[in-house]
């Protein structure tokens, strides 16, 4: 049985899931040329289940052709993608841009109602209740969608422990409490580490990746979000570990530190008064929506990014890449 993803037909194995196989790529010529799965084409593809008797070398193509076989290697045509915290904000964002991108997409999210009513939005895409808090739920995660898709190729983890009262008790180490910092942790890191366990044994199959979202609070020091910007700080560690452990077998592990992002939890959270501080010390003209993020999130995870692990992309509008009271200097010299 086979599923059409935008041009392509990818098969699906006895899971239901996506048998990249063997791709054959047709030239406007008739003449064939045979190519690696891995690669993402802009053309018309047919998938033979059995494999293939030849397989181009690009090494030995010229490079006009070369580039005639990488296409786009942004899409996401038979890849599978896990985005926790999916259900709204920047993993709604990216999931949607996956999705339209040719991926199928496995929204996982405490927020289970929202992850449904989002899923059954987008084509082929699957809702999972998770809690980062719980091994079982976040394993189940994993399990779940190898099991209705067939493969991984992407997990984006994107849930933190996130929210008003969450924020508002957040503050500066002295006043720490020593239950709200174990549970951002608990979340957080301990959450991140053990999806990323469960799901790279099927990334090595695949060859896939993972995207971590983390914070330019996790760069510097601030007065409030002690534990949040910690635990930001901790993944970045734990992507350079993955991307050093499991590079050979072909993983690749980056982290996305978005900075203020105006997604409906941050505006909720934060008071006009704070988010225009910000804003003056952003570079570009407003502060980052979703929309934003999901497309360094989906470059990170994209075969165009096949170059980049163990990296750290700041997409905070420049915020993050001046000196202190940029705004206060822009005053004075005007």
């Amino acid at each position: 049985m086979f599923i059409h993803l935008l041009g392509k037909r990818c098969n699906r194995g006895v899971e239901g899931g996506i048998d990249a196989g063997k791709i054959e790529r047709t030239r406007n010529a008739g003449v064939p040329l045979m190519l690696q799965s891995r690669a993402q084409k802009s053309a018309v593809f047919r998938f033979s289940p059995a494999g293939l008797s030849q397989a181009a070398r690009r090494d030995q193509a010229p490079w006009w052709e070369t580039f005639q076989m990488a296409g786009d290697a942004t899409r996401f045509d038979c890849k599978v993608a896990i985005i926790t915290g999916g259900a709204g904000g920047i993993g709604a964002a990216t999931a949607r841009l996956i999705t339209a991108r040719g991926g199928r997409v496995a929204i996982a999210d405490i927020a289970f109602d929202r992850a449904q009513v989002l899923a059954s939005e987008l084509p082929g895409a699957l809702a999972i209740a998770l809690d980062l808090e719980s091994e079982t739920s976040t394993e189940a995660m994993i399990a779940k969608t190898v099991q209705h898709f067939g493969r991984l190729d992407v997990l984006h983890n994107n849930a933190a422990l996130l929210g008003p009262d969450i924020a508002q008790a957040d503050g500066d180490i002295e006043h720490m409490d020593t239950a709200l910092w174990d549970r951002t942790f608990a979340v957080n890191v301990r959450g991140t580490m053990i999806a990323c366990r469960a799901a790279l044994p099927h990334l090595r199959a695949t060859r896939g990746n993972i995207v971590n979202t983390v914070s330019n609070l996790a760069l510097q020091g601030h007065v409030i979000q002690a534990a949040y910007s910690s635990s930001k700080a901790a993944i970045i560690q734990l992507t350079r570990a993955i991307a050093a452990s499991h590079g050979k077998a072909g993983v690749r592990c980056n982290a996305l530190a978005p900075g203020m992002t105006m997604t409906p939890a941050l505006r909720e959270a934060f008071p006009p008064a704070l988010r225009q501080v910000v804003e003056d010390e952003t570079l570009r003209d407003q502060l980052g929506d979703p929309e934003d993020i999901a497309e360094a999130a989906a470059f990170l995870a994209s075969d165009a990014a096949r170059n980049i692990t163990g990296q750290v992309l700041v997409c905070d509008g420049g915020g993050a890449s001046h000196v202190p009271g940029l705004s206060g200097f822009r005053t004075f010299f005007s």
